[in-house]
C-alpha cells in the first residue's frame, strides 16, 4: 500500500501541470505484483502552490471512475484547487 501512495503523490507531481483540469488515467507506476489496475488522478485547472492531495476511497463494488462521476469532489478539486488521486483497488 505504502509503494502504491508513493506512486499516486508521484503521479500527481508529475501529471499535474500535463493534465490540468483533466482526470487522467495511469497504468504503469512500476513494480505492480498484485497486478492492480490504472489509477485515476484529477488535476484542477490551477493547481495551489502547496496542493492538498485528497485521497477519494470507493466503495465496493464501484470503480474510481464511476465513484467520480456519483461525487462533486471533481469540481470541489476544481474549485479548492486540490489534486485526487482514484485508485481502484
Amino acid at each position: 500500500m505504502l509503494s502504491t501512495m508513493s506512486f499516486m503523490l508521484g503521479a500527481v507531481t508529475l501529471f499535474g501541470e500535463a493534465s490540468a483540469g483533466r482526470t487522467s488515467s495511469i497504468s504503469q507506476w512500476g513494480d505492480n505484483p498484485s497486478k492492480l489496475p490504472a489509477a485515476l488522478v484529477h488535476t484542477p485547472n490551477k493547481i495551489a502552490d502547496k496542493p492538498a492531495i485528497i485521497l477519494a476511497l470507493h466503495p465496493c463494488g464501484v470503480t474510481g471512475q464511476m465513484y467520480s462521476q456519483m461525487t462533486p469532489l471533481n469540481s470541489y478539486a476544481d474549485t479548492l484547487r486540490f489534486c485526487r488521486p482514484l485508485p481502484d483497488v
